[in-house]
């Protein structure tokens, strides 16, 4: 027998490997479920950066701009403490936060925002009334919520990711 192996059976039953084993294992469970909520994140900020300039208000494009650049320190963070373990290493993440229009048929398809409008979003509608609308990033275009025939083009299945929705992921 080995001096660092006792009993003769190569750890088959040292305590102490299960328990790097196991840490090792919620390791990378933690780090899976991290990465999958990054790139969810991702997805959710790349929707509203395919917003026309021109609707964002101010405050819109501020707040976008502000979960951008956390988003960009948690993926070096997650980044950062994905190499320092091999264990690790074979989990992926897209740095590059790609603008929905570089995206392929199959990424968009792919999105789990796929069909989700985002907004709410203002527009002068005249005579001092501000009129709310949608806005479709699958299809360009706007969907105001006065308009009868926006409407029937648009399913009730879909949803809203507004940037409140999305400040929640990121938090």
């Amino acid at each position: 027998n080995k001096p660092d192996d006792p009993d003769g059976l190569g750890g088959l039953f040292d305590p102490a490997a299960d328990d790097e084993e196991a840490d090792a294992s919620e390791l990378y469970v933690a780090a899976r479920k991290a990465a999958h909520h990054y790139t969810l994140a991702q997805c959710a900020l790349r929707r509203w950066r395919a917003a026309p300039e021109w609707g964002l208000k101010r405050a819109q494009r501020v707040q976008l701009s502000k979960m951008i650049e956390q988003l960009n320190m948690w993926g070096n963070t997650l980044d950062a403490e994905l190499k320092k373990s091999s264990v690790l290493r074979r989990i992926y993440i897209e740095r590059e936060l790609r603008p929905w229009r570089d995206l392929t048929q199959e990424e968009r398809a792919a999105d789990p925002f796929h069909s989700c409008l985002i907004g709410p979003f203002e527009h002068d509608g005249g005579d001092e009334k501000m009129v709310l609308y949608h806005y479709d990033v699958e299809h360009e275009k706007m969907i105001f919520e006065d308009d009868k025939d926006s409407k029937k083009k648009t399913t009730d299945a879909q949803l809203t990711l507004s940037l409140e929705a999305v400040s929640s992921i990121l938090d």
